[in-house]
């Protein structure tokens, strides 16, 4: 009877986790615009960057900013909520400059556009995140995706290239909150074009569904076994 109730135990737990395990793919790319900058004054800034449904800062309070000399990094977030940093020196902050005629956002790092980290505050939690990069040269960049709670969800490195559309979607598990985008990719990188939204979801089983199915599915296995004894 105790092996019985120990996989029990083992089956409610794993249905669980493949249930709830957030998974973030980076598939969802689309040519629609998102956010242009149109409206906000070009060149470096202090403070956050409030554009309609979106905040841009340099990183999260939580996260350590470290300066390799050109670019920026971040360390790793430790916190229990999202809460948007920024820099006193405008040119260590953020930027908006202009690039294949359009506006885009750069992080600054000692006055060097692009270098320098970004961090994204969503207003409302989102299923898809995308954007236009600018000024790729086939470097690298890191995009890290945050919970409300400040967890890791997701995290995907790759190659910055110029005018390119990058999409991520929630598969399954915690929505996006946050972004953070760092780089060394040569002269640096911006983005633009920002967009997120909400998809509907097919709502997860309740925990007490997951532990009866996996009762009903031990004691089916029970039952059988006990049929094939009687029969031998």
């Amino acid at each position: 009877m105790k092996t019985m109730y120990y996989q029990i135990i083992v089956i409610f737990f794993l249905i669980s986790f493949n249930t709830n395990a957030g998974v973030i793919i980076n598939d969802s790319a689309t040519f629609e615009w998102g956010y242009d900058f149109e409206g906000p004054l070009e060149g470096y800034f202090t403070g956050e960057l409030d554009y309609q449904t979106i905040t841009f800062g340099e990183n999260f309070i939580g996260q350590t900013v470290n300066d390799g000399g050109v670019f920026e990094t971040l360390s790793e977030l430790n916190a229990s909520s999202l809460s948007l940093q920024t820099n006193s020196i405008s040119s260590d902050n953020l930027g908006l400059f202009w690039a294949h005629g359009q506006k885009g956002i750069y992080g600054g790092n000692n006055n060097d556009a692009g270098t320098g980290s970004i961090a994204i505050l969503l207003k409302n939690t989102a299923d898809i995140f995308q954007f236009s990069l600018f000024d790729g040269d086939f470097g690298d960049f890191t995009i890290n995706f945050y919970s409300d709670k400040a967890d890791l969800i997701g995290s995907y490195t790759q190659t910055a290239i110029d005018s390119a559309l990058y999409g991520y979607r929630v598969e399954s598990g915690e929505r996006i909150a946050g972004v953070t985008i760092t780089n060394n990719d040569a002269g640096g990188m911006g983005i633009s074009f920002v967009q997120e939204y909400q998809i509907e979801k097919v709502p997860e089983p309740h925990s007490a569904l997951l532990f009866c199915l996996s009762l009903a599915m031990l004691l089916r296995v029970n039952t059988q076994k006990k049929a094939n004894k009687a029969i031998k």
